[in-house]
């Protein structure tokens, strides 16, 4: 049989010595449960009454659970709502709302675990309401941002946790609401670049099975520059040589973000770089790469309506050549920005004809296919995470 403490303010019946009556209790969500009980009587509690229930509750608000007799919760809290959200990647990320409605409550906090997602304001943690604080009154809005997904095959799963206390320092109650970000659904495949004396060079998409010197082969989205250089997050792992075998007629161009405060926090180097390095073992053609800020954009920087980043530029290179990224300063080239989307391009082509939205490229490989072992280094991020 299970006791429970009904407040004094409900309005009942005149069942007081009656032998049997019925309790409806209305949750804060507007769910209700009703129980078949006993005599109702006073509680030692002033302000409550009190009943033995003598059969099993029914209605939505019931709750679930083991016994004749599911439990019933007054609060601190109603669940988050929605419990669970699924949303589309886009470059500038996304966010979402939810709600819960503190009941009898005093404190009420949250909490946010996933990479890079945090509550309105940037922080992945929050106090909703207290006693010294805003109100624990109403419907409270839980508003959330999420990160950009590059990947095309796998989803972010974020947890966000509301937990409220009632009078006298109970343990806090939590509720808990999933959300996923799916896969990034590019709106429009890369553009082909025309060959000088015909046909036309493609992106090459997918998952693709690539080797590495010192590691084993793996199958990694091409498309995606931290899939490729195994991590979740540009910049990704320092010095990983990876060995594209190019065909001959196609280029990659693999998608990345830099972090928001990656170049401006306090702790950032003053010497922050990054490499992208044409190594010597294996090389077979030369190569032109490109950081730009649209896909499979190889035109010259100095071009009117050319999406490559000054600097980021490097045209016909052999081995031991590179571009470099660096942090903002008086002198510096290939400056990149937080929170921004660009694409590390990479051809086995000269590309000196190619211009916005035109142009040819001339083909460096003789073979149907070249090797471009191109490592994700030098450079001195690998200890650095900005605060």
């Amino acid at each position: 049989m299970q006791r429970f403490a009904v407040i004094a303010a409900l309005l009942l019946p005149c069942a007081f010595g009656q032998a049997q009556t019925s309790i409806k209790i209305t949750m804060p969500d507007s769910t209700s449960c009703t129980y078949p009980t006993g005599q109702i009587s006073s509680n030692t509690t002033p302000g409550q009454l009190q009943t033995t229930a003598t059969g099993t509750g029914t209605g939505s608000g019931c709750g679930s659970g083991t016994g004749a007799n599911p439990p019933v919760s007054f609060g601190p809290a109603s669940p988050l709502a929605p419990a669970s959200v699924s949303l589309p990647s886009n470059t500038n990320g996304e966010t979402t709302s939810l709600t819960f409605r503190p009941f009898n409550a005093t404190n009420c906090t949250g909490s946010i675990t996933g990479a890079g997602a945090t509550f309105t304001g940037g922080t992945n943690s929050i106090t909703f309401c207290s006693l010294t604080g805003l109100s624990c009154a109403g419907t409270q809005n839980v508003s959330v941002s999420l990160p950009y997904n590059a990947s095309t095959t796998a989803s972010n799963s974020y947890t966000v946790t509301a937990s409220c206390t009632g009078p006298g320092s109970l343990t806090p109650v939590s509720s808990a609401a999933s959300i996923t970000v799916l896969p990034y659904t590019p709106t429009a495949s890369c553009p082909a670049i025309p060959i000088s004396g015909g046909g036309n060079f493609t992106q090459v998409t997918g998952n693709v099975n690539l080797q590495y010197s010192g590691h084993p082969t793996a199958s990694v989205n091409i498309a995606d520059f931290a899939s490729i250089y195994h991590s979740s997050a540009w910049p990704a792992s320092l010095n990983w040589i990876a060995l594209f075998s190019l065909r001959k007629d196609g280029y990659i161009s693999a998608g990345f973000k830099p972090p928001a405060n990656y170049f401006t926090a306090s702790n950032a180097p003053a010497n922050l770089y990054g490499e992208y390095y044409v190594s010597e073992t294996l090389y077979s053609a030369p190569v032109s790469m490109t950081i730009s800020t649209t896909c499979g954009d190889f035109s010259d920087p100095a071009a009117q309506g050319s999406t490559v980043v000054p600097g980021c530029y490097l045209n016909n290179g052999g081995s031991k050549t590179f571009i470099a990224w660096e942090i903002q300063g008086p002198g510096r080239t290939c400056v990149l920005t937080g929170n921004t989307q660009y694409y590390l391009n990479i051809i086995n082509a000269d590309i000196t004809n190619v211009t916005p939205g035109g142009g040819t490229a001339t083909q460096t490989c003789g073979s149907p296919s070249c090797i471009d072992p191109i490592s994700n280094g030098p450079g001195n991020w690998g200890t650095y995470v900005p605060n």
